[in-house]
């Protein structure tokens, strides 16, 4: 039994449910989770509750009408709904095991940023683990994928890459924005392959261009399709009169290849050999000669033909 004299011992280091504690860096230990009423801890006190794995920290007192208020937290080491999170300077790690993780899961309207600071940011979103799988939906305010002055790749390591594979009617885009594009399509390397399909709504190719290969018609009542009527088109038709015809034609080169064909005679009183001469940029002359003598016109020939020009590159 101590006498009256023996100092008396601090609860600093208590476990005693309900005890007053005023000490900032010791937590109290309590039976339940601290409540608005629980206002006889400091500000910055910390409540643990060892029953349910939880902790608490005291972020405010208020009086109202001669009653003290407590705020208690949740604390960020702990289980439970978090109005608020900020982490300075470490990792956050969040482990669910087999359990779903969910953020914004509620119903209210709300903006959701993830690594959107003004440092740099190295963003890893999905696992390429096993089945995996990493699924992005958008509602009517679409789905955007930004790049700014950086690459932007999507690796399917051997597994094929669907775009568009729905049963719904919509239009794909491509490098379809105001600026210059240049867009690739196909690899070049050992057998691959690029097969560009349609249905009755065909095929439209804009702008010039260029095939490094073979092209190839290879199925049935398939044919070449060239606009004719204009100045600058390369394929049309022509009369001979007294054995000569002009077409003009502001597209010509003076190294274009033409060739012609006769189709009917009409009302020639004898024939020619048919040739042409070429003055760039404006027309082309095609004249009828008389066998033997090239250098005279067969006034007689009255023939119409027609002509496909082809330009050698």
């Amino acid at each position: 039994m101590s006498s009256p004299n023996s100092p008396t011992i601090s609860n600093n280091y208590s476990v005693a449910v309900g005890s007053s504690n005023n000490s900032i860096s010791v937590p109290v230990y309590l039976a339940a989770a601290p409540s608005s009423s629980s206002v006889e801890y400091p500000v910055g006190k910390r409540a643990i509750v060892p029953s349910t794995n939880s902790s608490y920290v005291l972020t405010s007192k208020t009086a109202s009408g001669g009653i003290v208020t407590a705020t208690w937290q949740t604390d960020s080491s702990s289980s439970g709904s978090f109005t608020d999170l900020t982490v300075t300077g470490g990792p956050v790690t969040l482990q669910t095991g087999t359990n779903p993780t969910n953020i914004s899961t509620d119903t209210s309207d709300t903006t959701i940023n993830i690594g959107t600071g003004g440092g740099d940011k190295d963003i890893t979103i999905g696992s390429t683990i096993g089945s995996s799988s990493l699924l992005l939906r958008g509602g009517t305010g679409a789905v955007s994928l930004t790049s700014v002055n950086g690459p932007m790749s999507i690796s399917t390591l051997g597994a094929p890459l669907d775009i568009g594979d729905d049963g719904v009617a919509n239009t794909l885009q491509f490098g379809t924005g105001a600026a210059a594009k240049t867009v690739v399509v196909g690899s070049t390397n050992t057998t691959s392959t690029t097969t560009i399909r349609a249905g009755s709504g065909g095929i439209a190719l804009t702008g010039a261009t260029t095939a490094s290969g073979n092209v190839t018609l290879n199925g049935a009542a398939t044919q070449i399709r060239v606009h004719g009527g204009a100045a600058t088109d390369f394929v049309g038709s022509g009369t001979l009169i007294l054995g000569t015809a002009t077409i003009p034609n502001t597209n010509i080169a003076a190294t274009d290849r033409i060739f012609i064909q006769r189709t009917v005679s009409n009302a020639s009183t004898t024939l020619g050999i048919i040739g042409y001469t070429i003055s760039a940029g404006a027309s082309f002359t095609v004249t009828s000669s008389i066998l033997g003598t090239p250098g005279s016109t067969q006034t007689g020939d009255l023939s119409s033909f027609v002509y496909f020009i082809v330009r050698q590159v």
